[in-house]
């Protein structure tokens, strides 16, 4: 045995005199201990079959990577040829290969994307090098090490590339892999013309630039739309429509861009009372939202805005949906047929056929509520909304907007 670890040891080029004095002692029969020839380690064992089996595994795996980058004409060849951007390779075309299967939203490659993310980064790489460095602990030192070590720590963080979708688009773009659209200017149609005409004029574009918020309100207060509808939850041509019918409000903030009014993250659920309760009970049960839209105009809450402490107030600036909706939830009559039905002006059903401009004296007036609601002019109840600070159902002169259909 001793002989082959000589021949091993001589293979490795270790020097001479640590090979003369590793022969002295495994050939003294008085030597009760063997100590690990290679300088780095000086292990000690008491049998010369752990020495023998202790080289084998440990040393020799190490020397022939030693070895092998002595034998290169550059030591950084494989570093070199290794480079940080090449780590990303695989997770490259992981990306491509999810991002052209048909049918894989974006949302799921993103998502997916997350999850191996998090999975590599959970502890499971140091759990690796720990392992390594309990396997091989005489060559936590060595280049290989440090290599494996280094391509180890970069597996933390796979997608760094191309964790977000934007960078994933810049990659396809660069590889020629996706082409985005192109805008081509055509010119200016009449139409847009017009339009800019139109905004250059001041023409209204939103609810606060009217006569009726500006005048009540200042730029801090953020106006809210109040949407009612109602929906059926099972068949509404069977035999039990109606059982089921749900009465609701959403809200949405009028002040937000138009391209992000109709999106489902901006309107907001705020009261769902089952039909036949509020038949019974009536338009009480919107007591709770008044009570709440009561305190946020008059007290607001407070919000933190870059470590600042801010009080925002929201006022309720209308009250929207169709016209039977509406009707109903302002104590308007709801029948279309009656003598005053309209709830923008007084004006008789039978004059409504002939009429083809606004008459002034027929516009319903704050000051005549009152004696509408005692004369029943198109008025069935006490508006409940009346008690708002700065809301009056006169006032409230919306239809029924498209943006929530």
């Amino acid at each position: 045995m001793a002989e082959e670890v000589i021949e091993l040891l001589q293979s490795w080029n270790i020097p001479d005199e640590v090979i003369n004095k590793f022969s002295e002692c495994y050939h003294n029969s008085n030597t009760n201990y063997f100590v690990c020839p290679i300088p780095s380690c000086s292990r000690i064992y008491h049998r010369k079959n752990s020495l023998k089996q202790h080289m084998n595994t440990i040393h020799q795996a190490n020397f022939c990577h030693d070895n092998l980058a002595k034998n290169t004409d550059d030591e950084n060849i494989i570093n070199e040829s290794y480079s940080t951007s090449d780590t990303h390779i695989e997770d490259n075309i992981l990306c491509e290969s999810v991002a052209v299967t048909e049918g894989v939203p974006r949302s799921v490659i993103q998502t997916l994307i997350e999850s191996v993310s998090a999975f590599m980064s959970s502890g499971l790489i140091d759990k690796i090098l720990e392992s390594l460095l309990d396997f091989f602990p005489c060559h936590t030192k060595s280049t290989s090490f440090e290599y494996i070590k280094s391509m180890l720590k970069l597996m933390e963080n796979p997608f760094s590339s191309l964790d977000t979708e934007y960078k994933r688009f810049k990659h396809f773009q660069k590889s020629d892999k996706l082409f985005m659209p192109q805008e081509i200017f055509l010119g200016v149609s009449e139409d847009q013309q017009l339009k800019k005409e139109y905004s250059e004029n001041n023409v209204l574009r939103n609810i606060i630039h009217g006569s009726n918020w500006s005048s009540k309100f200042h730029s801090e207060i953020l106006p809210l739309v109040l949407y009612y509808d109602d929906f059926e939850r099972g068949n509404p041509l069977g035999s039990h429509a109606g059982n089921y019918k749900i009465s609701d409000i959403y809200f949405f903030i009028a002040t937000l861009p138009p391209d992000h009014l109709s999106k489902l993250e901006n309107i907001f659920v705020t009261f769902l009372v089952h039909s036949i309760d509020k038949i019974k009970f009536g338009n009480s049960v919107f007591q709770v939202i008044v009570n709440e839209l009561s305190l946020l105009e008059t007290e607001g809450i407070n919000i933190r805005v870059n470590g600042t402490l801010v009080n925002v107030k929201f006022a309720l600036a209308a009250i929207s949906g169709d016209n039977l909706g509406v009707h109903g939830i302002l104590g308007l009559f709801e029948s279309f047929s009656a003598t005053h039905f309209c709830r923008f002006c007084t004006i008789p059903k039978e004059e409504t056929v002939t009429v083809t401009h606004e008459l002034q004296d027929y516009l319903r007036k704050v000051s005549d509520y009152a004696d509408h609601l005692n004369r029943k002019l198109g008025v069935k109840e006490q508006c409940i909304w009346n008690s708002l600070p700065n809301f009056h159902l006169y006032k409230n002169s919306t239809c029924d907007v498209s943006i929530l259909h």
